[in-house]
């Protein structure tokens, strides 16, 4: 209800989409003199599907409809929480396939299959499958993006 939007919520509703603060990043202390204002990830970001971080945790190659399934509703769980108050650290980036170059490499390798340079070598319950993850990653990724939109705005006007 917009009547009774206090300040203090949408001071919250800021802090909770900064970028600043869904960033999960760590303070750097002691060793190189850091005074703890910079700051770094807590583990390394994947940059696409073939990032070791990526390739040995999550199913692409041999994805099953079974599997896409069951990554679907995780991304569905994912933006649960975000709509629950969690920050995007804590929700849609610990799942590794909503990362940009995650992302990225999923499409390029979609445009491929589609473009039939790799279209034997996929079943076709393989490409429904990648597409399913595809683009459940994607809508996780541009709802975030959509939500954090209002938030800033409802802050803007209030």
């Amino acid at each position: 209800d917009a009547a009774t939007f206090s300040l203090q919520e949408s001071m919250s509703a800021l802090e909770v989409t900064d970028a600043k603060m869904d960033c999960c990043e760590l303070p750097i202390v002691g060793g190189d003199g850091g005074d703890g204002e910079k700051t770094v990830p807590p583990r390394r970001l994947p940059t696409g599907l073939h990032h070791p971080l990526v390739s040995s945790t999550l199913p692409w190659d041999a994805l099953t409809l079974s599997d896409a399934r069951i990554v679907a509703l995780e991304a569905l769980t994912r933006l649960c929480a975000v709509l629950d108050g969690a920050g995007a650290a804590e929700s849609t980036y610990s799942y590794l396939y909503a990362h940009d170059g995650v992302l990225a490499d999923m499409a390029t390798e979609l445009l491929e299959i589609a473009t039939g340079s790799d279209a034997d070598v996929v079943s076709l319950s393989g490409k429904a499958a990648k597409h399913a993850v595809y683009a459940s990653a994607l809508l996780l990724v541009k709802l975030n993006d959509s939500i954090r939109t209002i938030a800033m705005n409802a802050d803007i006007y209030e």
